[in-house]
């Protein structure tokens, strides 16, 4: 296992002590961020900067990033210089050279900005993928140094067109050549993948996300609302989520405030990018739509302390505490693969025995010990754990669900797994439904090939999150 895997599970497995009862702090420093895809900015001299402009800095925003940015100079700089807490030294813009044509959507139209009124900790990085960029700059934010990214990936319309994938794993690259392992970091852009409506079972773009999962991120939208039925944050044309907010490694202090989609700017001005009036339909959407970030970054947010719950997270008590399809192996028993961490692992769907397509196993763990916490609506749940497969086929992946005193189901998460056939670290947090009275961890494993279901997982995680209080 490598250094980096084992940092995060360091951090991710410790269990701090409790913090002495200090008075609250009153203060509520807030970050507040917009991610936008701007629809050809600049690409028109018409394009009606001051209503953008004046539209956009209503929120008050900290940090803006952009993509289809066009004619930088005169179009992207202008557009908060009248407003004194942006400033031509903090703005960043790259025009980049796109995909071959002269019309709209062509030739220098998906260049890429951001802009902040906070002074940069290093220069900034800017790479060209496909014809489309990634820009990225680190920041002071509110006493804490942020990575922030901005990047425009490859549109894609069929199965085999693998741009998009091999912009993804660019991305993904070119971050950790400049990230540091532990530092926090912030991506955004329109990244062209509709995660929550695929085409069907063999559309690529759940795959293709999965590379930034595996490389640690959080899809910051659907961990704030994990029901999609519920929470579409449609930003394209009122149809699709192809705009995102993902972070990894942020402060755990640092609690979402608000996190919305600006439905619809371009109907609010009542004017298109070229400056045209426009009358909005029932749908009232046109292009892109911005989604705005808010994080509550005061210190009295960090009064926390952070609990295990779960028991035999590792396989060394064999399968006790768990039920299910789960095996309890030795390192490399039955042609399997060695534990990471002491000499045991999990299997879930038969190996050595009872081997089966499909495998289930889960753990019952009782909150009722933290009611009032729970009730009070600020107790979170974090859970997750190494999972890992033999050749790259199976796939081992787990959830949690919280349900009442009756057993009603209050609520689940999606799924996280991973097809890698080495140790990767998955997941996932949420806040407890304030009825709750236990929860229950999910460990799936999924046979695609062969006869063994090897779906392995070790070092398995649940905690609770409550707040220690202030005076």
């Amino acid at each position: 296992m490598n250094k980096t895997l084992k940092a995060s599970l360091a951090t991710l497995l410790f269990v701090p002590t409790l913090y002495a009862q200090p008075a609250c702090d009153t203060t509520q420093n807030q970050f507040t961020l917009i991610n936008w895809n701007a629809w050809e900015m600049g690409n028109n001299t018409r394009y009606p900067f001051s209503a953008v402009r004046q539209n956009l800095l209503q929120y008050n925003p900290d940090v803006i990033t952009l993509q289809e940015v066009k004619h930088c100079g005169n179009g992207f700089y202008s557009l908060f210089q009248p407003n004194v807490d942006f400033n031509y030294a903090n703005m960043w813009c790259a025009q980049a050279q796109a995909y071959p044509g002269t019309g709209a959507g062509s030739a220098g139209s998906y260049g890429i900005g951001i802009a902040s009124h906070y002074s940069s900790l290093s220069d900034k990085v800017l790479h060209e993928i496909n014809g489309r960029t990634i820009l990225g700059a680190k920041y002071q934010i509110n006493g804490k140094a942020i990575w922030v990214w901005s990047a425009h990936t490859a549109f894609v319309t069929s199965e085999t067109d693998k741009k998009r994938l091999q912009n993804f794993n660019t991305i993904s690259a070119v971050i950790n050549d400049h990230v540091l392992p532990n530092e926090a970091v912030i991506l955004t852009g329109d990244f062209n993948a509709n995660l929550d409506d695929p085409w069907g079972s063999n559309d690529p773009e759940r795959g293709e996300m999965q590379v930034f999962w595996d490389n640690g991120f959080e899809d910051l939208w659907r961990e704030q609302y994990p029901d999609i039925n519920d929470s579409l944050g449609y930003t394209y044309y009122n149809i699709s989520r192809i705009d995102y907010i993902l972070a990894r490694n942020l402060p755990e202090h640092w609690h979402i405030d608000a996190l919305e989609v600006l439905n619809n700017v371009w109907c609010e001005l009542g004017l298109n990018n070229e400056g045209k009036s426009i009358s909005c339909g029932a749908d009232g959407s046109i292009d892109h739509d911005p989604i705005l970030l808010r994080f509550d970054t005061s210190d009295h947010a960090n009064q926390k302390t952070r609990i295990a719950l779960l028991k035999n997270t590792g396989a060394e008590q064999g399968t006790a505490h768990w039920s299910g399809d789960i095996e309890s192996l030795n390192s490399n028993a039955c042609d399997s693969v060695p534990a990471a961490h002491g000499s045991k692992l999990f299997a879930v769907g038969g190996v050595c025995t009872n081997e089966s397509a499909l495998g289930h196993a889960s753990q019952h763990v009782d909150l009722n010990d933290y009611a009032a916490d729970i009730q009070r609506g600020n107790t979170t749940l974090y859970w997750g754990g190494l999972l890992r497969n033999y050749n790259g086929t199976d796939v081992p992946s787990m959830t949690v669900s919280f349900h009442d005193a009756q057993g009603n189901t209050l609520a689940s998460h999606p799924a996280r797994g991973s097809l890698r056939s080495s140790w990767t670290l998955q997941s996932n947090k949420a806040l407890v439904p304030e009825t709750t009275s236990y929860a229950v961890i999910h460990l799936t494993g999924t046979r695609h090939g062969g006869t063994d279901n090897d779906s392995y997982f070790d070092e398995v995680f649940l905690d609770i999150e409550v707040a220690s209080g202030c005076e």
